[in-house]
């Protein structure tokens, strides 16, 4: 899989000097990282131009000169052209020895009968060579450490690979242009969790999800994987897959499965051309394996960022620090529904806390921390309390809720300093609302901390941490 995630040599059919064109941005990502990379391998094959910014073109596949490193296998051709025009590019490719094919053109055929004859040629084309091949309907990949990209909109800007990451696979674009976009703009407010891959699969012609999946696990810098997966097409390699990582790599998995009702399994059908198989036997396989399944994006994009800072949770005994007294009984009712246990507060965490609150003032977990907030201010109500439920040892993940507004605000230096002392306890944070919303959910994210949109959800995606954790303590490495 590393010819289409670190390519040093690229042929672009379909290239253009139209800057509003996808053809031209597509370009403008490869020039930008083949410059950074120092590759001088970057060719297009264009049947009238002579250069396209700056970049050599020719008149066919048969005439691109050898690499500069005297090879004259080419790592990757990346499609972007007509349906009409895709196959004969791809019998040319495969033809020339191209060791990777991009096919971003939407797919083999407008016909659906002759896009199936297609495919079918081709897989019998590539069978025993050393070919791969992507798509159609897919705008690739993202690799923001690299700098390189390759959907049909170009990007000056990208993620952040951190010391922690994800990858992500998708069956959709959504995953290489929406998610991307997503976190830079408002409505993403900061990315959470560092990147190291994304790639969006489409269609599954050759390469599928299991391939990604083999691929992150063996990848040093992905910590935790996430994927939006229509269908599974080799469902023994996915379970052989995820054994391994139980018994090797312990890497969460956290998937969002489409196509559960029937009217889903159709519109599965009609999106990528794939059947979206049975439901029940993805939870079984979850189930049995430690894959964590969810339901929603919020909730795979919440999850990851959950598990890739907190791969492992120690137990399902969760504090509470609300600033609202209703903030405390809901969370005891999510607490019951959700399966985590919300243990009482001992005589040393309760004497340690007294000086804090009103003399009139119970305490206990949850914890309503209105009163402390009046008595010695919001800073070092939160401070002093979240740092007596870390020490008191009573809690292996901390929820942290307030109101986004100056009278209720976190000191988030402070948080962060905790964060990164009791690395091993999740530490998440949930606003009730208030007008500071944006700005204090960026800054959590700048350290690291999750952010839970939804109130009832931070009980089940610890739940689901809980059980994951669960299931990987029952298999000892190597076994």
């Amino acid at each position: 899989m590393e010819r289409f995630f670190h390519p040093r040599s690229i042929v672009l059919f379909g290239a253009s000097s139209n800057p509003k064109k996808g053809g031209n941005q597509v370009l403008q990502n490869f020039k930008q990282y083949m410059e950074r990379q120092h590759y001088p391998d970057l060719f297009i094959v264009h049947p009238r131009a002579g250069a396209i910014e700056g970049v050599p073109c020719f008149n066919s596949l048969d005439d691109v000169p050898d690499n500069a490193s005297g090879t004259d296998r080419i790592d990757l051709a990346v499609i972007v052209l007509p349906v009409r025009e895709v196959m004969p590019v791809v019998r040319a490719c495969i033809d020339r020895n191209v060791r990777g094919i991009l096919i971003e053109s939407g797919n083999l055929s407008n016909d659906d009968k002759e896009a199936a004859a297609f495919a079918k040629e081709i897989l019998s084309l590539i069978r025993g060579k050393d070919i791969r091949i992507v798509g159609p309907n897919s705008i690739g990949f993202n690799v923001p450490d690299l700098r390189y990209c390759t959907p049909i909109k170009h990007y000056s800007e990208f993620l952040e690979t951190r010391e922690r990451n994800v990858s992500i696979v998708g069956q959709s674009g959504l995953f290489v242009t929406g998610f991307v976009e997503w976190f830079f703009d408002t409505t993403g407010h900061g990315q959470p969790f560092g990147v190291s891959n994304i790639a969006a699969i489409g269609n599954k012609l050759d390469v599928n999800e299991c391939d990604l999946l083999e691929y992150y696990l063996h990848d040093d810098r992905t910590h935790a994987i996430g994927m939006y997966l229509e269908d599974i097409r080799d469902g023994n390699r996915f379970m052989s897959l995820l054994k391994e990582n139980r018994e090797r790599h312990r890497k969460p998995v956290v998937v969002l499965k489409a196509g559960k009702s029937e009217k889903g399994k159709q519109a599965v059908s009609s999106h990528t051309g794939s059947m979206a198989g049975s439901y029940t036997a993805v939870e079984a396989v979850a189930k049995q394996f430690g894959m964590i399944l969810v339901e929603t994006y919020d909730e795979l994009f919440e999850m990851l960022s959950i598990v890739c800072q907190y791969p492992v949770l120690r137990s399902n005994r969760v504090g509470v620090i609300s600033v609202s007294g209703s903030g405390c009984v809901l969370s005891s009712d999510f607490a019951e529904k959700f399966g985590m246990e919300l243990p009482e507060l001992d005589d040393a965490a309760l004497a340690r806390l007294r000086p804090l609150f009103p003399d009139w003032a119970p305490i206990h977990n949850p914890i309503d921390t209105w009163a402390s907030v009046e008595k010695v201010g919001p800073q070092e109500s939160f401070n002093r309390i979240l740092e007596v439920f870390l020490e008191s040892g009573l809690f292996d993940s901390i929820v942290l809720m307030t109101i986004s507004s100056p009278f209720a605000t976190f000191d988030w230096k402070f948080l962060g300093e905790m964060q990164r002392k009791y690395h091993d306890t999740p530490l998440v944070v949930h606003f009730f609302g208030g007008q500071s919303i944006l700005e204090h959910t960026a800054l959590a994210k700048e350290y690291r901390i999750p952010v839970i949109g939804s109130f009832d959800r931070i009980f089940k995606l610890l739940e689901l941490a809980w059980d994951f954790s669960r299931r990987m303590s029952r298999v000892h490495p190597g076994s």
